[in-house]
This record gives C-alpha cells, sequence and structure tokens, in this order.
C-alpha cells in the first residue's frame, strides 16, 4: 500500500465501522476544515530540516542520523485517486494531522520515511505525532526562536520507500535515542529532504 494513502484509509475504515442501513448515511465529518494544533496550522505546508556536517558527527560518533525532517502538506498526492487528498483527519475529533518524518543514516544515503500522526500537545508549542503501526513517537516543539526541536524520548521507527528485504539494511530502521539521538534541533526549510515522498 502506499504509505500516503494512509488518511484515506484510516477515514474509510471509520466508515466501514458505520452500521450499513440503506435509510441511513453516516455523520458529516468531525472536522471538514484543517485543524489548529497550537502553533501548527493545519491549512498551511510546514517543513523543518537539518543535515548534519562532519564537525558535528565527529563531536557525536554515536548518533547514526546525518539529516532529518519533518514535513507537512495540506493536501498530498494518493495513488489511485484523480485530485489530492487532505492530510488532515476529518474523523478526530480533537483534531490531527497526517506528516512525514524522513531520516537519512550514516550508512545508507537514501531516505527513509515514517508516516506520523500528530495531535495538539500539552501546551500550544508541542505536537505529539506517533508513528503508524506502533513505530515509537517524538514531539515537535516550535521554540522562541523559530526553530523546532524533534524530542525523541523512546525512539521511532522509518523505512525505505523502495525496500527490499533481500537486500541489506533494506526495510525498517530504528531512530534509537541512546544514540545521542534523543533530540534534534531544526531549522524552517523547504527542498530538498522536505520534499521526499513514497513512491
Amino acid at each position: 500500500m502506499n504509505h500516503l494513502g494512509f488518511a484515506k484509509v484510516s477515514a474509510l475504515a471509520l466508515l466501514a465501522l458505520w452500521p450499513a442501513r440503506a435509510d441511513e448515511l453516516p455523520p458529516a465529518p468531525a472536522n471538514p476544515n484543517p485543524p489548529m494544533l497550537g502553533f501548527f496550522d493545519g491549512a498551511k505546508a510546514l517543513c523543518a530540516a537539518r543535515s548534519y556536517d562532519a564537525a558535528h558527527l565527529k563531536a557525536h560518533p554515536q548518533q547514526k542520523v546525518t539529516g532529518i525532517a519533518f514535513a507537512y502538506e495540506p493536501f498530498e498526492r494518493v495513488a489511485g485517486e484523480a485530485e489530492p487528498q487532505p492530510m488532515w483527519d476529518q474523523y478526530a475529533g480533537t483534531g490531527a494531522v497526517f506528516a512525514r518524518i524522513v531520516v537519512v543514516f550514516r550508512d545508507d544515503p537514501r531516505a527513509a520515511l515514517g508516516a506520523a500522526d500528530c495531535r495538539a500537545g500539552t501546551d500550544a508549542a508541542t505536537l505529539r505525532c506517533g508513528i503508524e503501526g506502533d513505530g515509537g513517537g517524538f514531539t515537535v516543539t516550535k521554540r522562541p526562536d523559530g526553530r523546532y526541536r524533534i524530542d525523541n524520548p523512546q525512539g521511532f521507527s522509518v523505512e525505505y520507500p523502495t525496500a527490499d528485504p533481500d537486500e541489506p539494511n533494506d526495510g525498517y530502521r530504528y531512530v534509537a535515542a541512546r544514540d545521542d539521538q534523543a533530540s534534534f534541533l531544526l531549522d524552517a526549510s523547504a527542498g530538498g529532504l522536505c520534499d521526499t515522498r513514497w513512491e
């Protein structure tokens, strides 16, 4: 399944649970418009990214991540759909958006991705994000200086979009906090890792 189809699949799965009666239609979506989640405006694209230089990686020899991005767009192309699909959960009563976390590791130049379900955090500056399929999670905080911090207390997983299980290092990868990766400081960005998508 194309991972960008997860928003539509989630919505359709909820509809499938609705009692099937000919004289009854499911209720209108709870959130037909993109939600505001603290600092995060679901109607606007956002990307924060960072590529680590040789000096940083030398100072943090355990760090496996050489590049990372958190990216969101209100509408994305989904396989099998003629029109771009909304990347917010229309059926989440508390408001939720679907974003991408993009990671490049020291031992592989390809970008690995995770489908993140993000909701409002405990304060207006923070989002709580979980990776689809019990892949762990992280928080995204907008700092007063305009930068973004990803906190990774327990780790999260990502995967290569064209993974071949018969090849080494393909499939799922884990971003472990213990590898000097408990947090990442990112800048607002565009292009580069921000444009990475599932094929």
